[in-house]
């Protein structure tokens, strides 16, 4: 039941997508859509190319090459750039809001969700609000990323955080999920206004013990 679920579930999404989303999803979008975060690829272009050799480091990263977390086979169109050892893929969901996903880490495997939406008004105030409609963003694109990471989890993770009543509520707290008998972390790192509507949701999903 949970299969045919899942698969009714894609099934919706492409059509929402096709019939909802129909400007291209491109780095370097006409609105300045992710901006910052292109010159900061710019600039990794840039320093890589007139580095001699990539470093220590990098040379033994545990983590690997990172790798799509999009399913492209529901998702044709999805932009990724990678730079070391650092992917980046950016799609417009079919809610008009913004996602920029970093596959980063070495000796972790972290994958940050980066949401920007102008649904749901700016008061940052309202912190289990923005967990909610966290969760809500979540759902809306998990069954399209094939990760390590149990994204569902963690949505049931932040329902049950802002359910109960013996730690404060606040950003930048560590929730821990445990899938398979391995631990994983998920931290709510901000929620920032961007301009008169638009805000910004960072959430980072940490794996500590991964090997590819």
């Amino acid at each position: 039941m949970n299969r045919i679920t899942g698969i009714l579930y894609i099934s919706c999404f492409l059509v929402i997508l096709n019939t909802a989303c129909r400007q291209p999803q491109f780095f370097g979008h006409e609105d300045d859509y992710f901006r910052q975060v292109d010159n900061q690829i710019n600039h990794s272009i840039q320093t890589s190319s007139v580095e001699p050799s990539v470093s220590k480091d990098r040379e033994n990263c545990i983590k690997g090459i990172p790798q799509r977390v999009i399913d492209t086979n529901v998702i044709t169109d999805a932009d990724y750039k990678q730079i070391d050892f650092t992917g980046y893929e950016k799609i417009i969901l079919p809610t008009g809001d913004r996602l920029l996903i970093i596959n980063w880490g070495c000796s972790t495997y972290n994958l940050t969700f980066r949401f920007e939406t102008s649904r749901f008004g700016t008061d940052t105030g309202k912190i289990k609000f923005w967990y909610s409609t966290l969760a809500q963003l979540l759902g809306l694109v998990e069954p399209v990323i094939k990760s390590p990471v149990n994204i569902r989890q963690g949505i049931n993770k932040i329902h049950s955080f802002i359910k109960q009543d013996t730690i404060p509520v606040n950003f930048n707290i560590p929730l821990t999920i445990s899938h398979d008998s391995v631990d994983s972390e998920i931290i709510f790192e901000r929620a920032k206004v961007l301009a008169d509507t638009a805000m910004r949701l960072d959430v980072t999903f940490s794996l500590k013990d991964y090997s590819p």
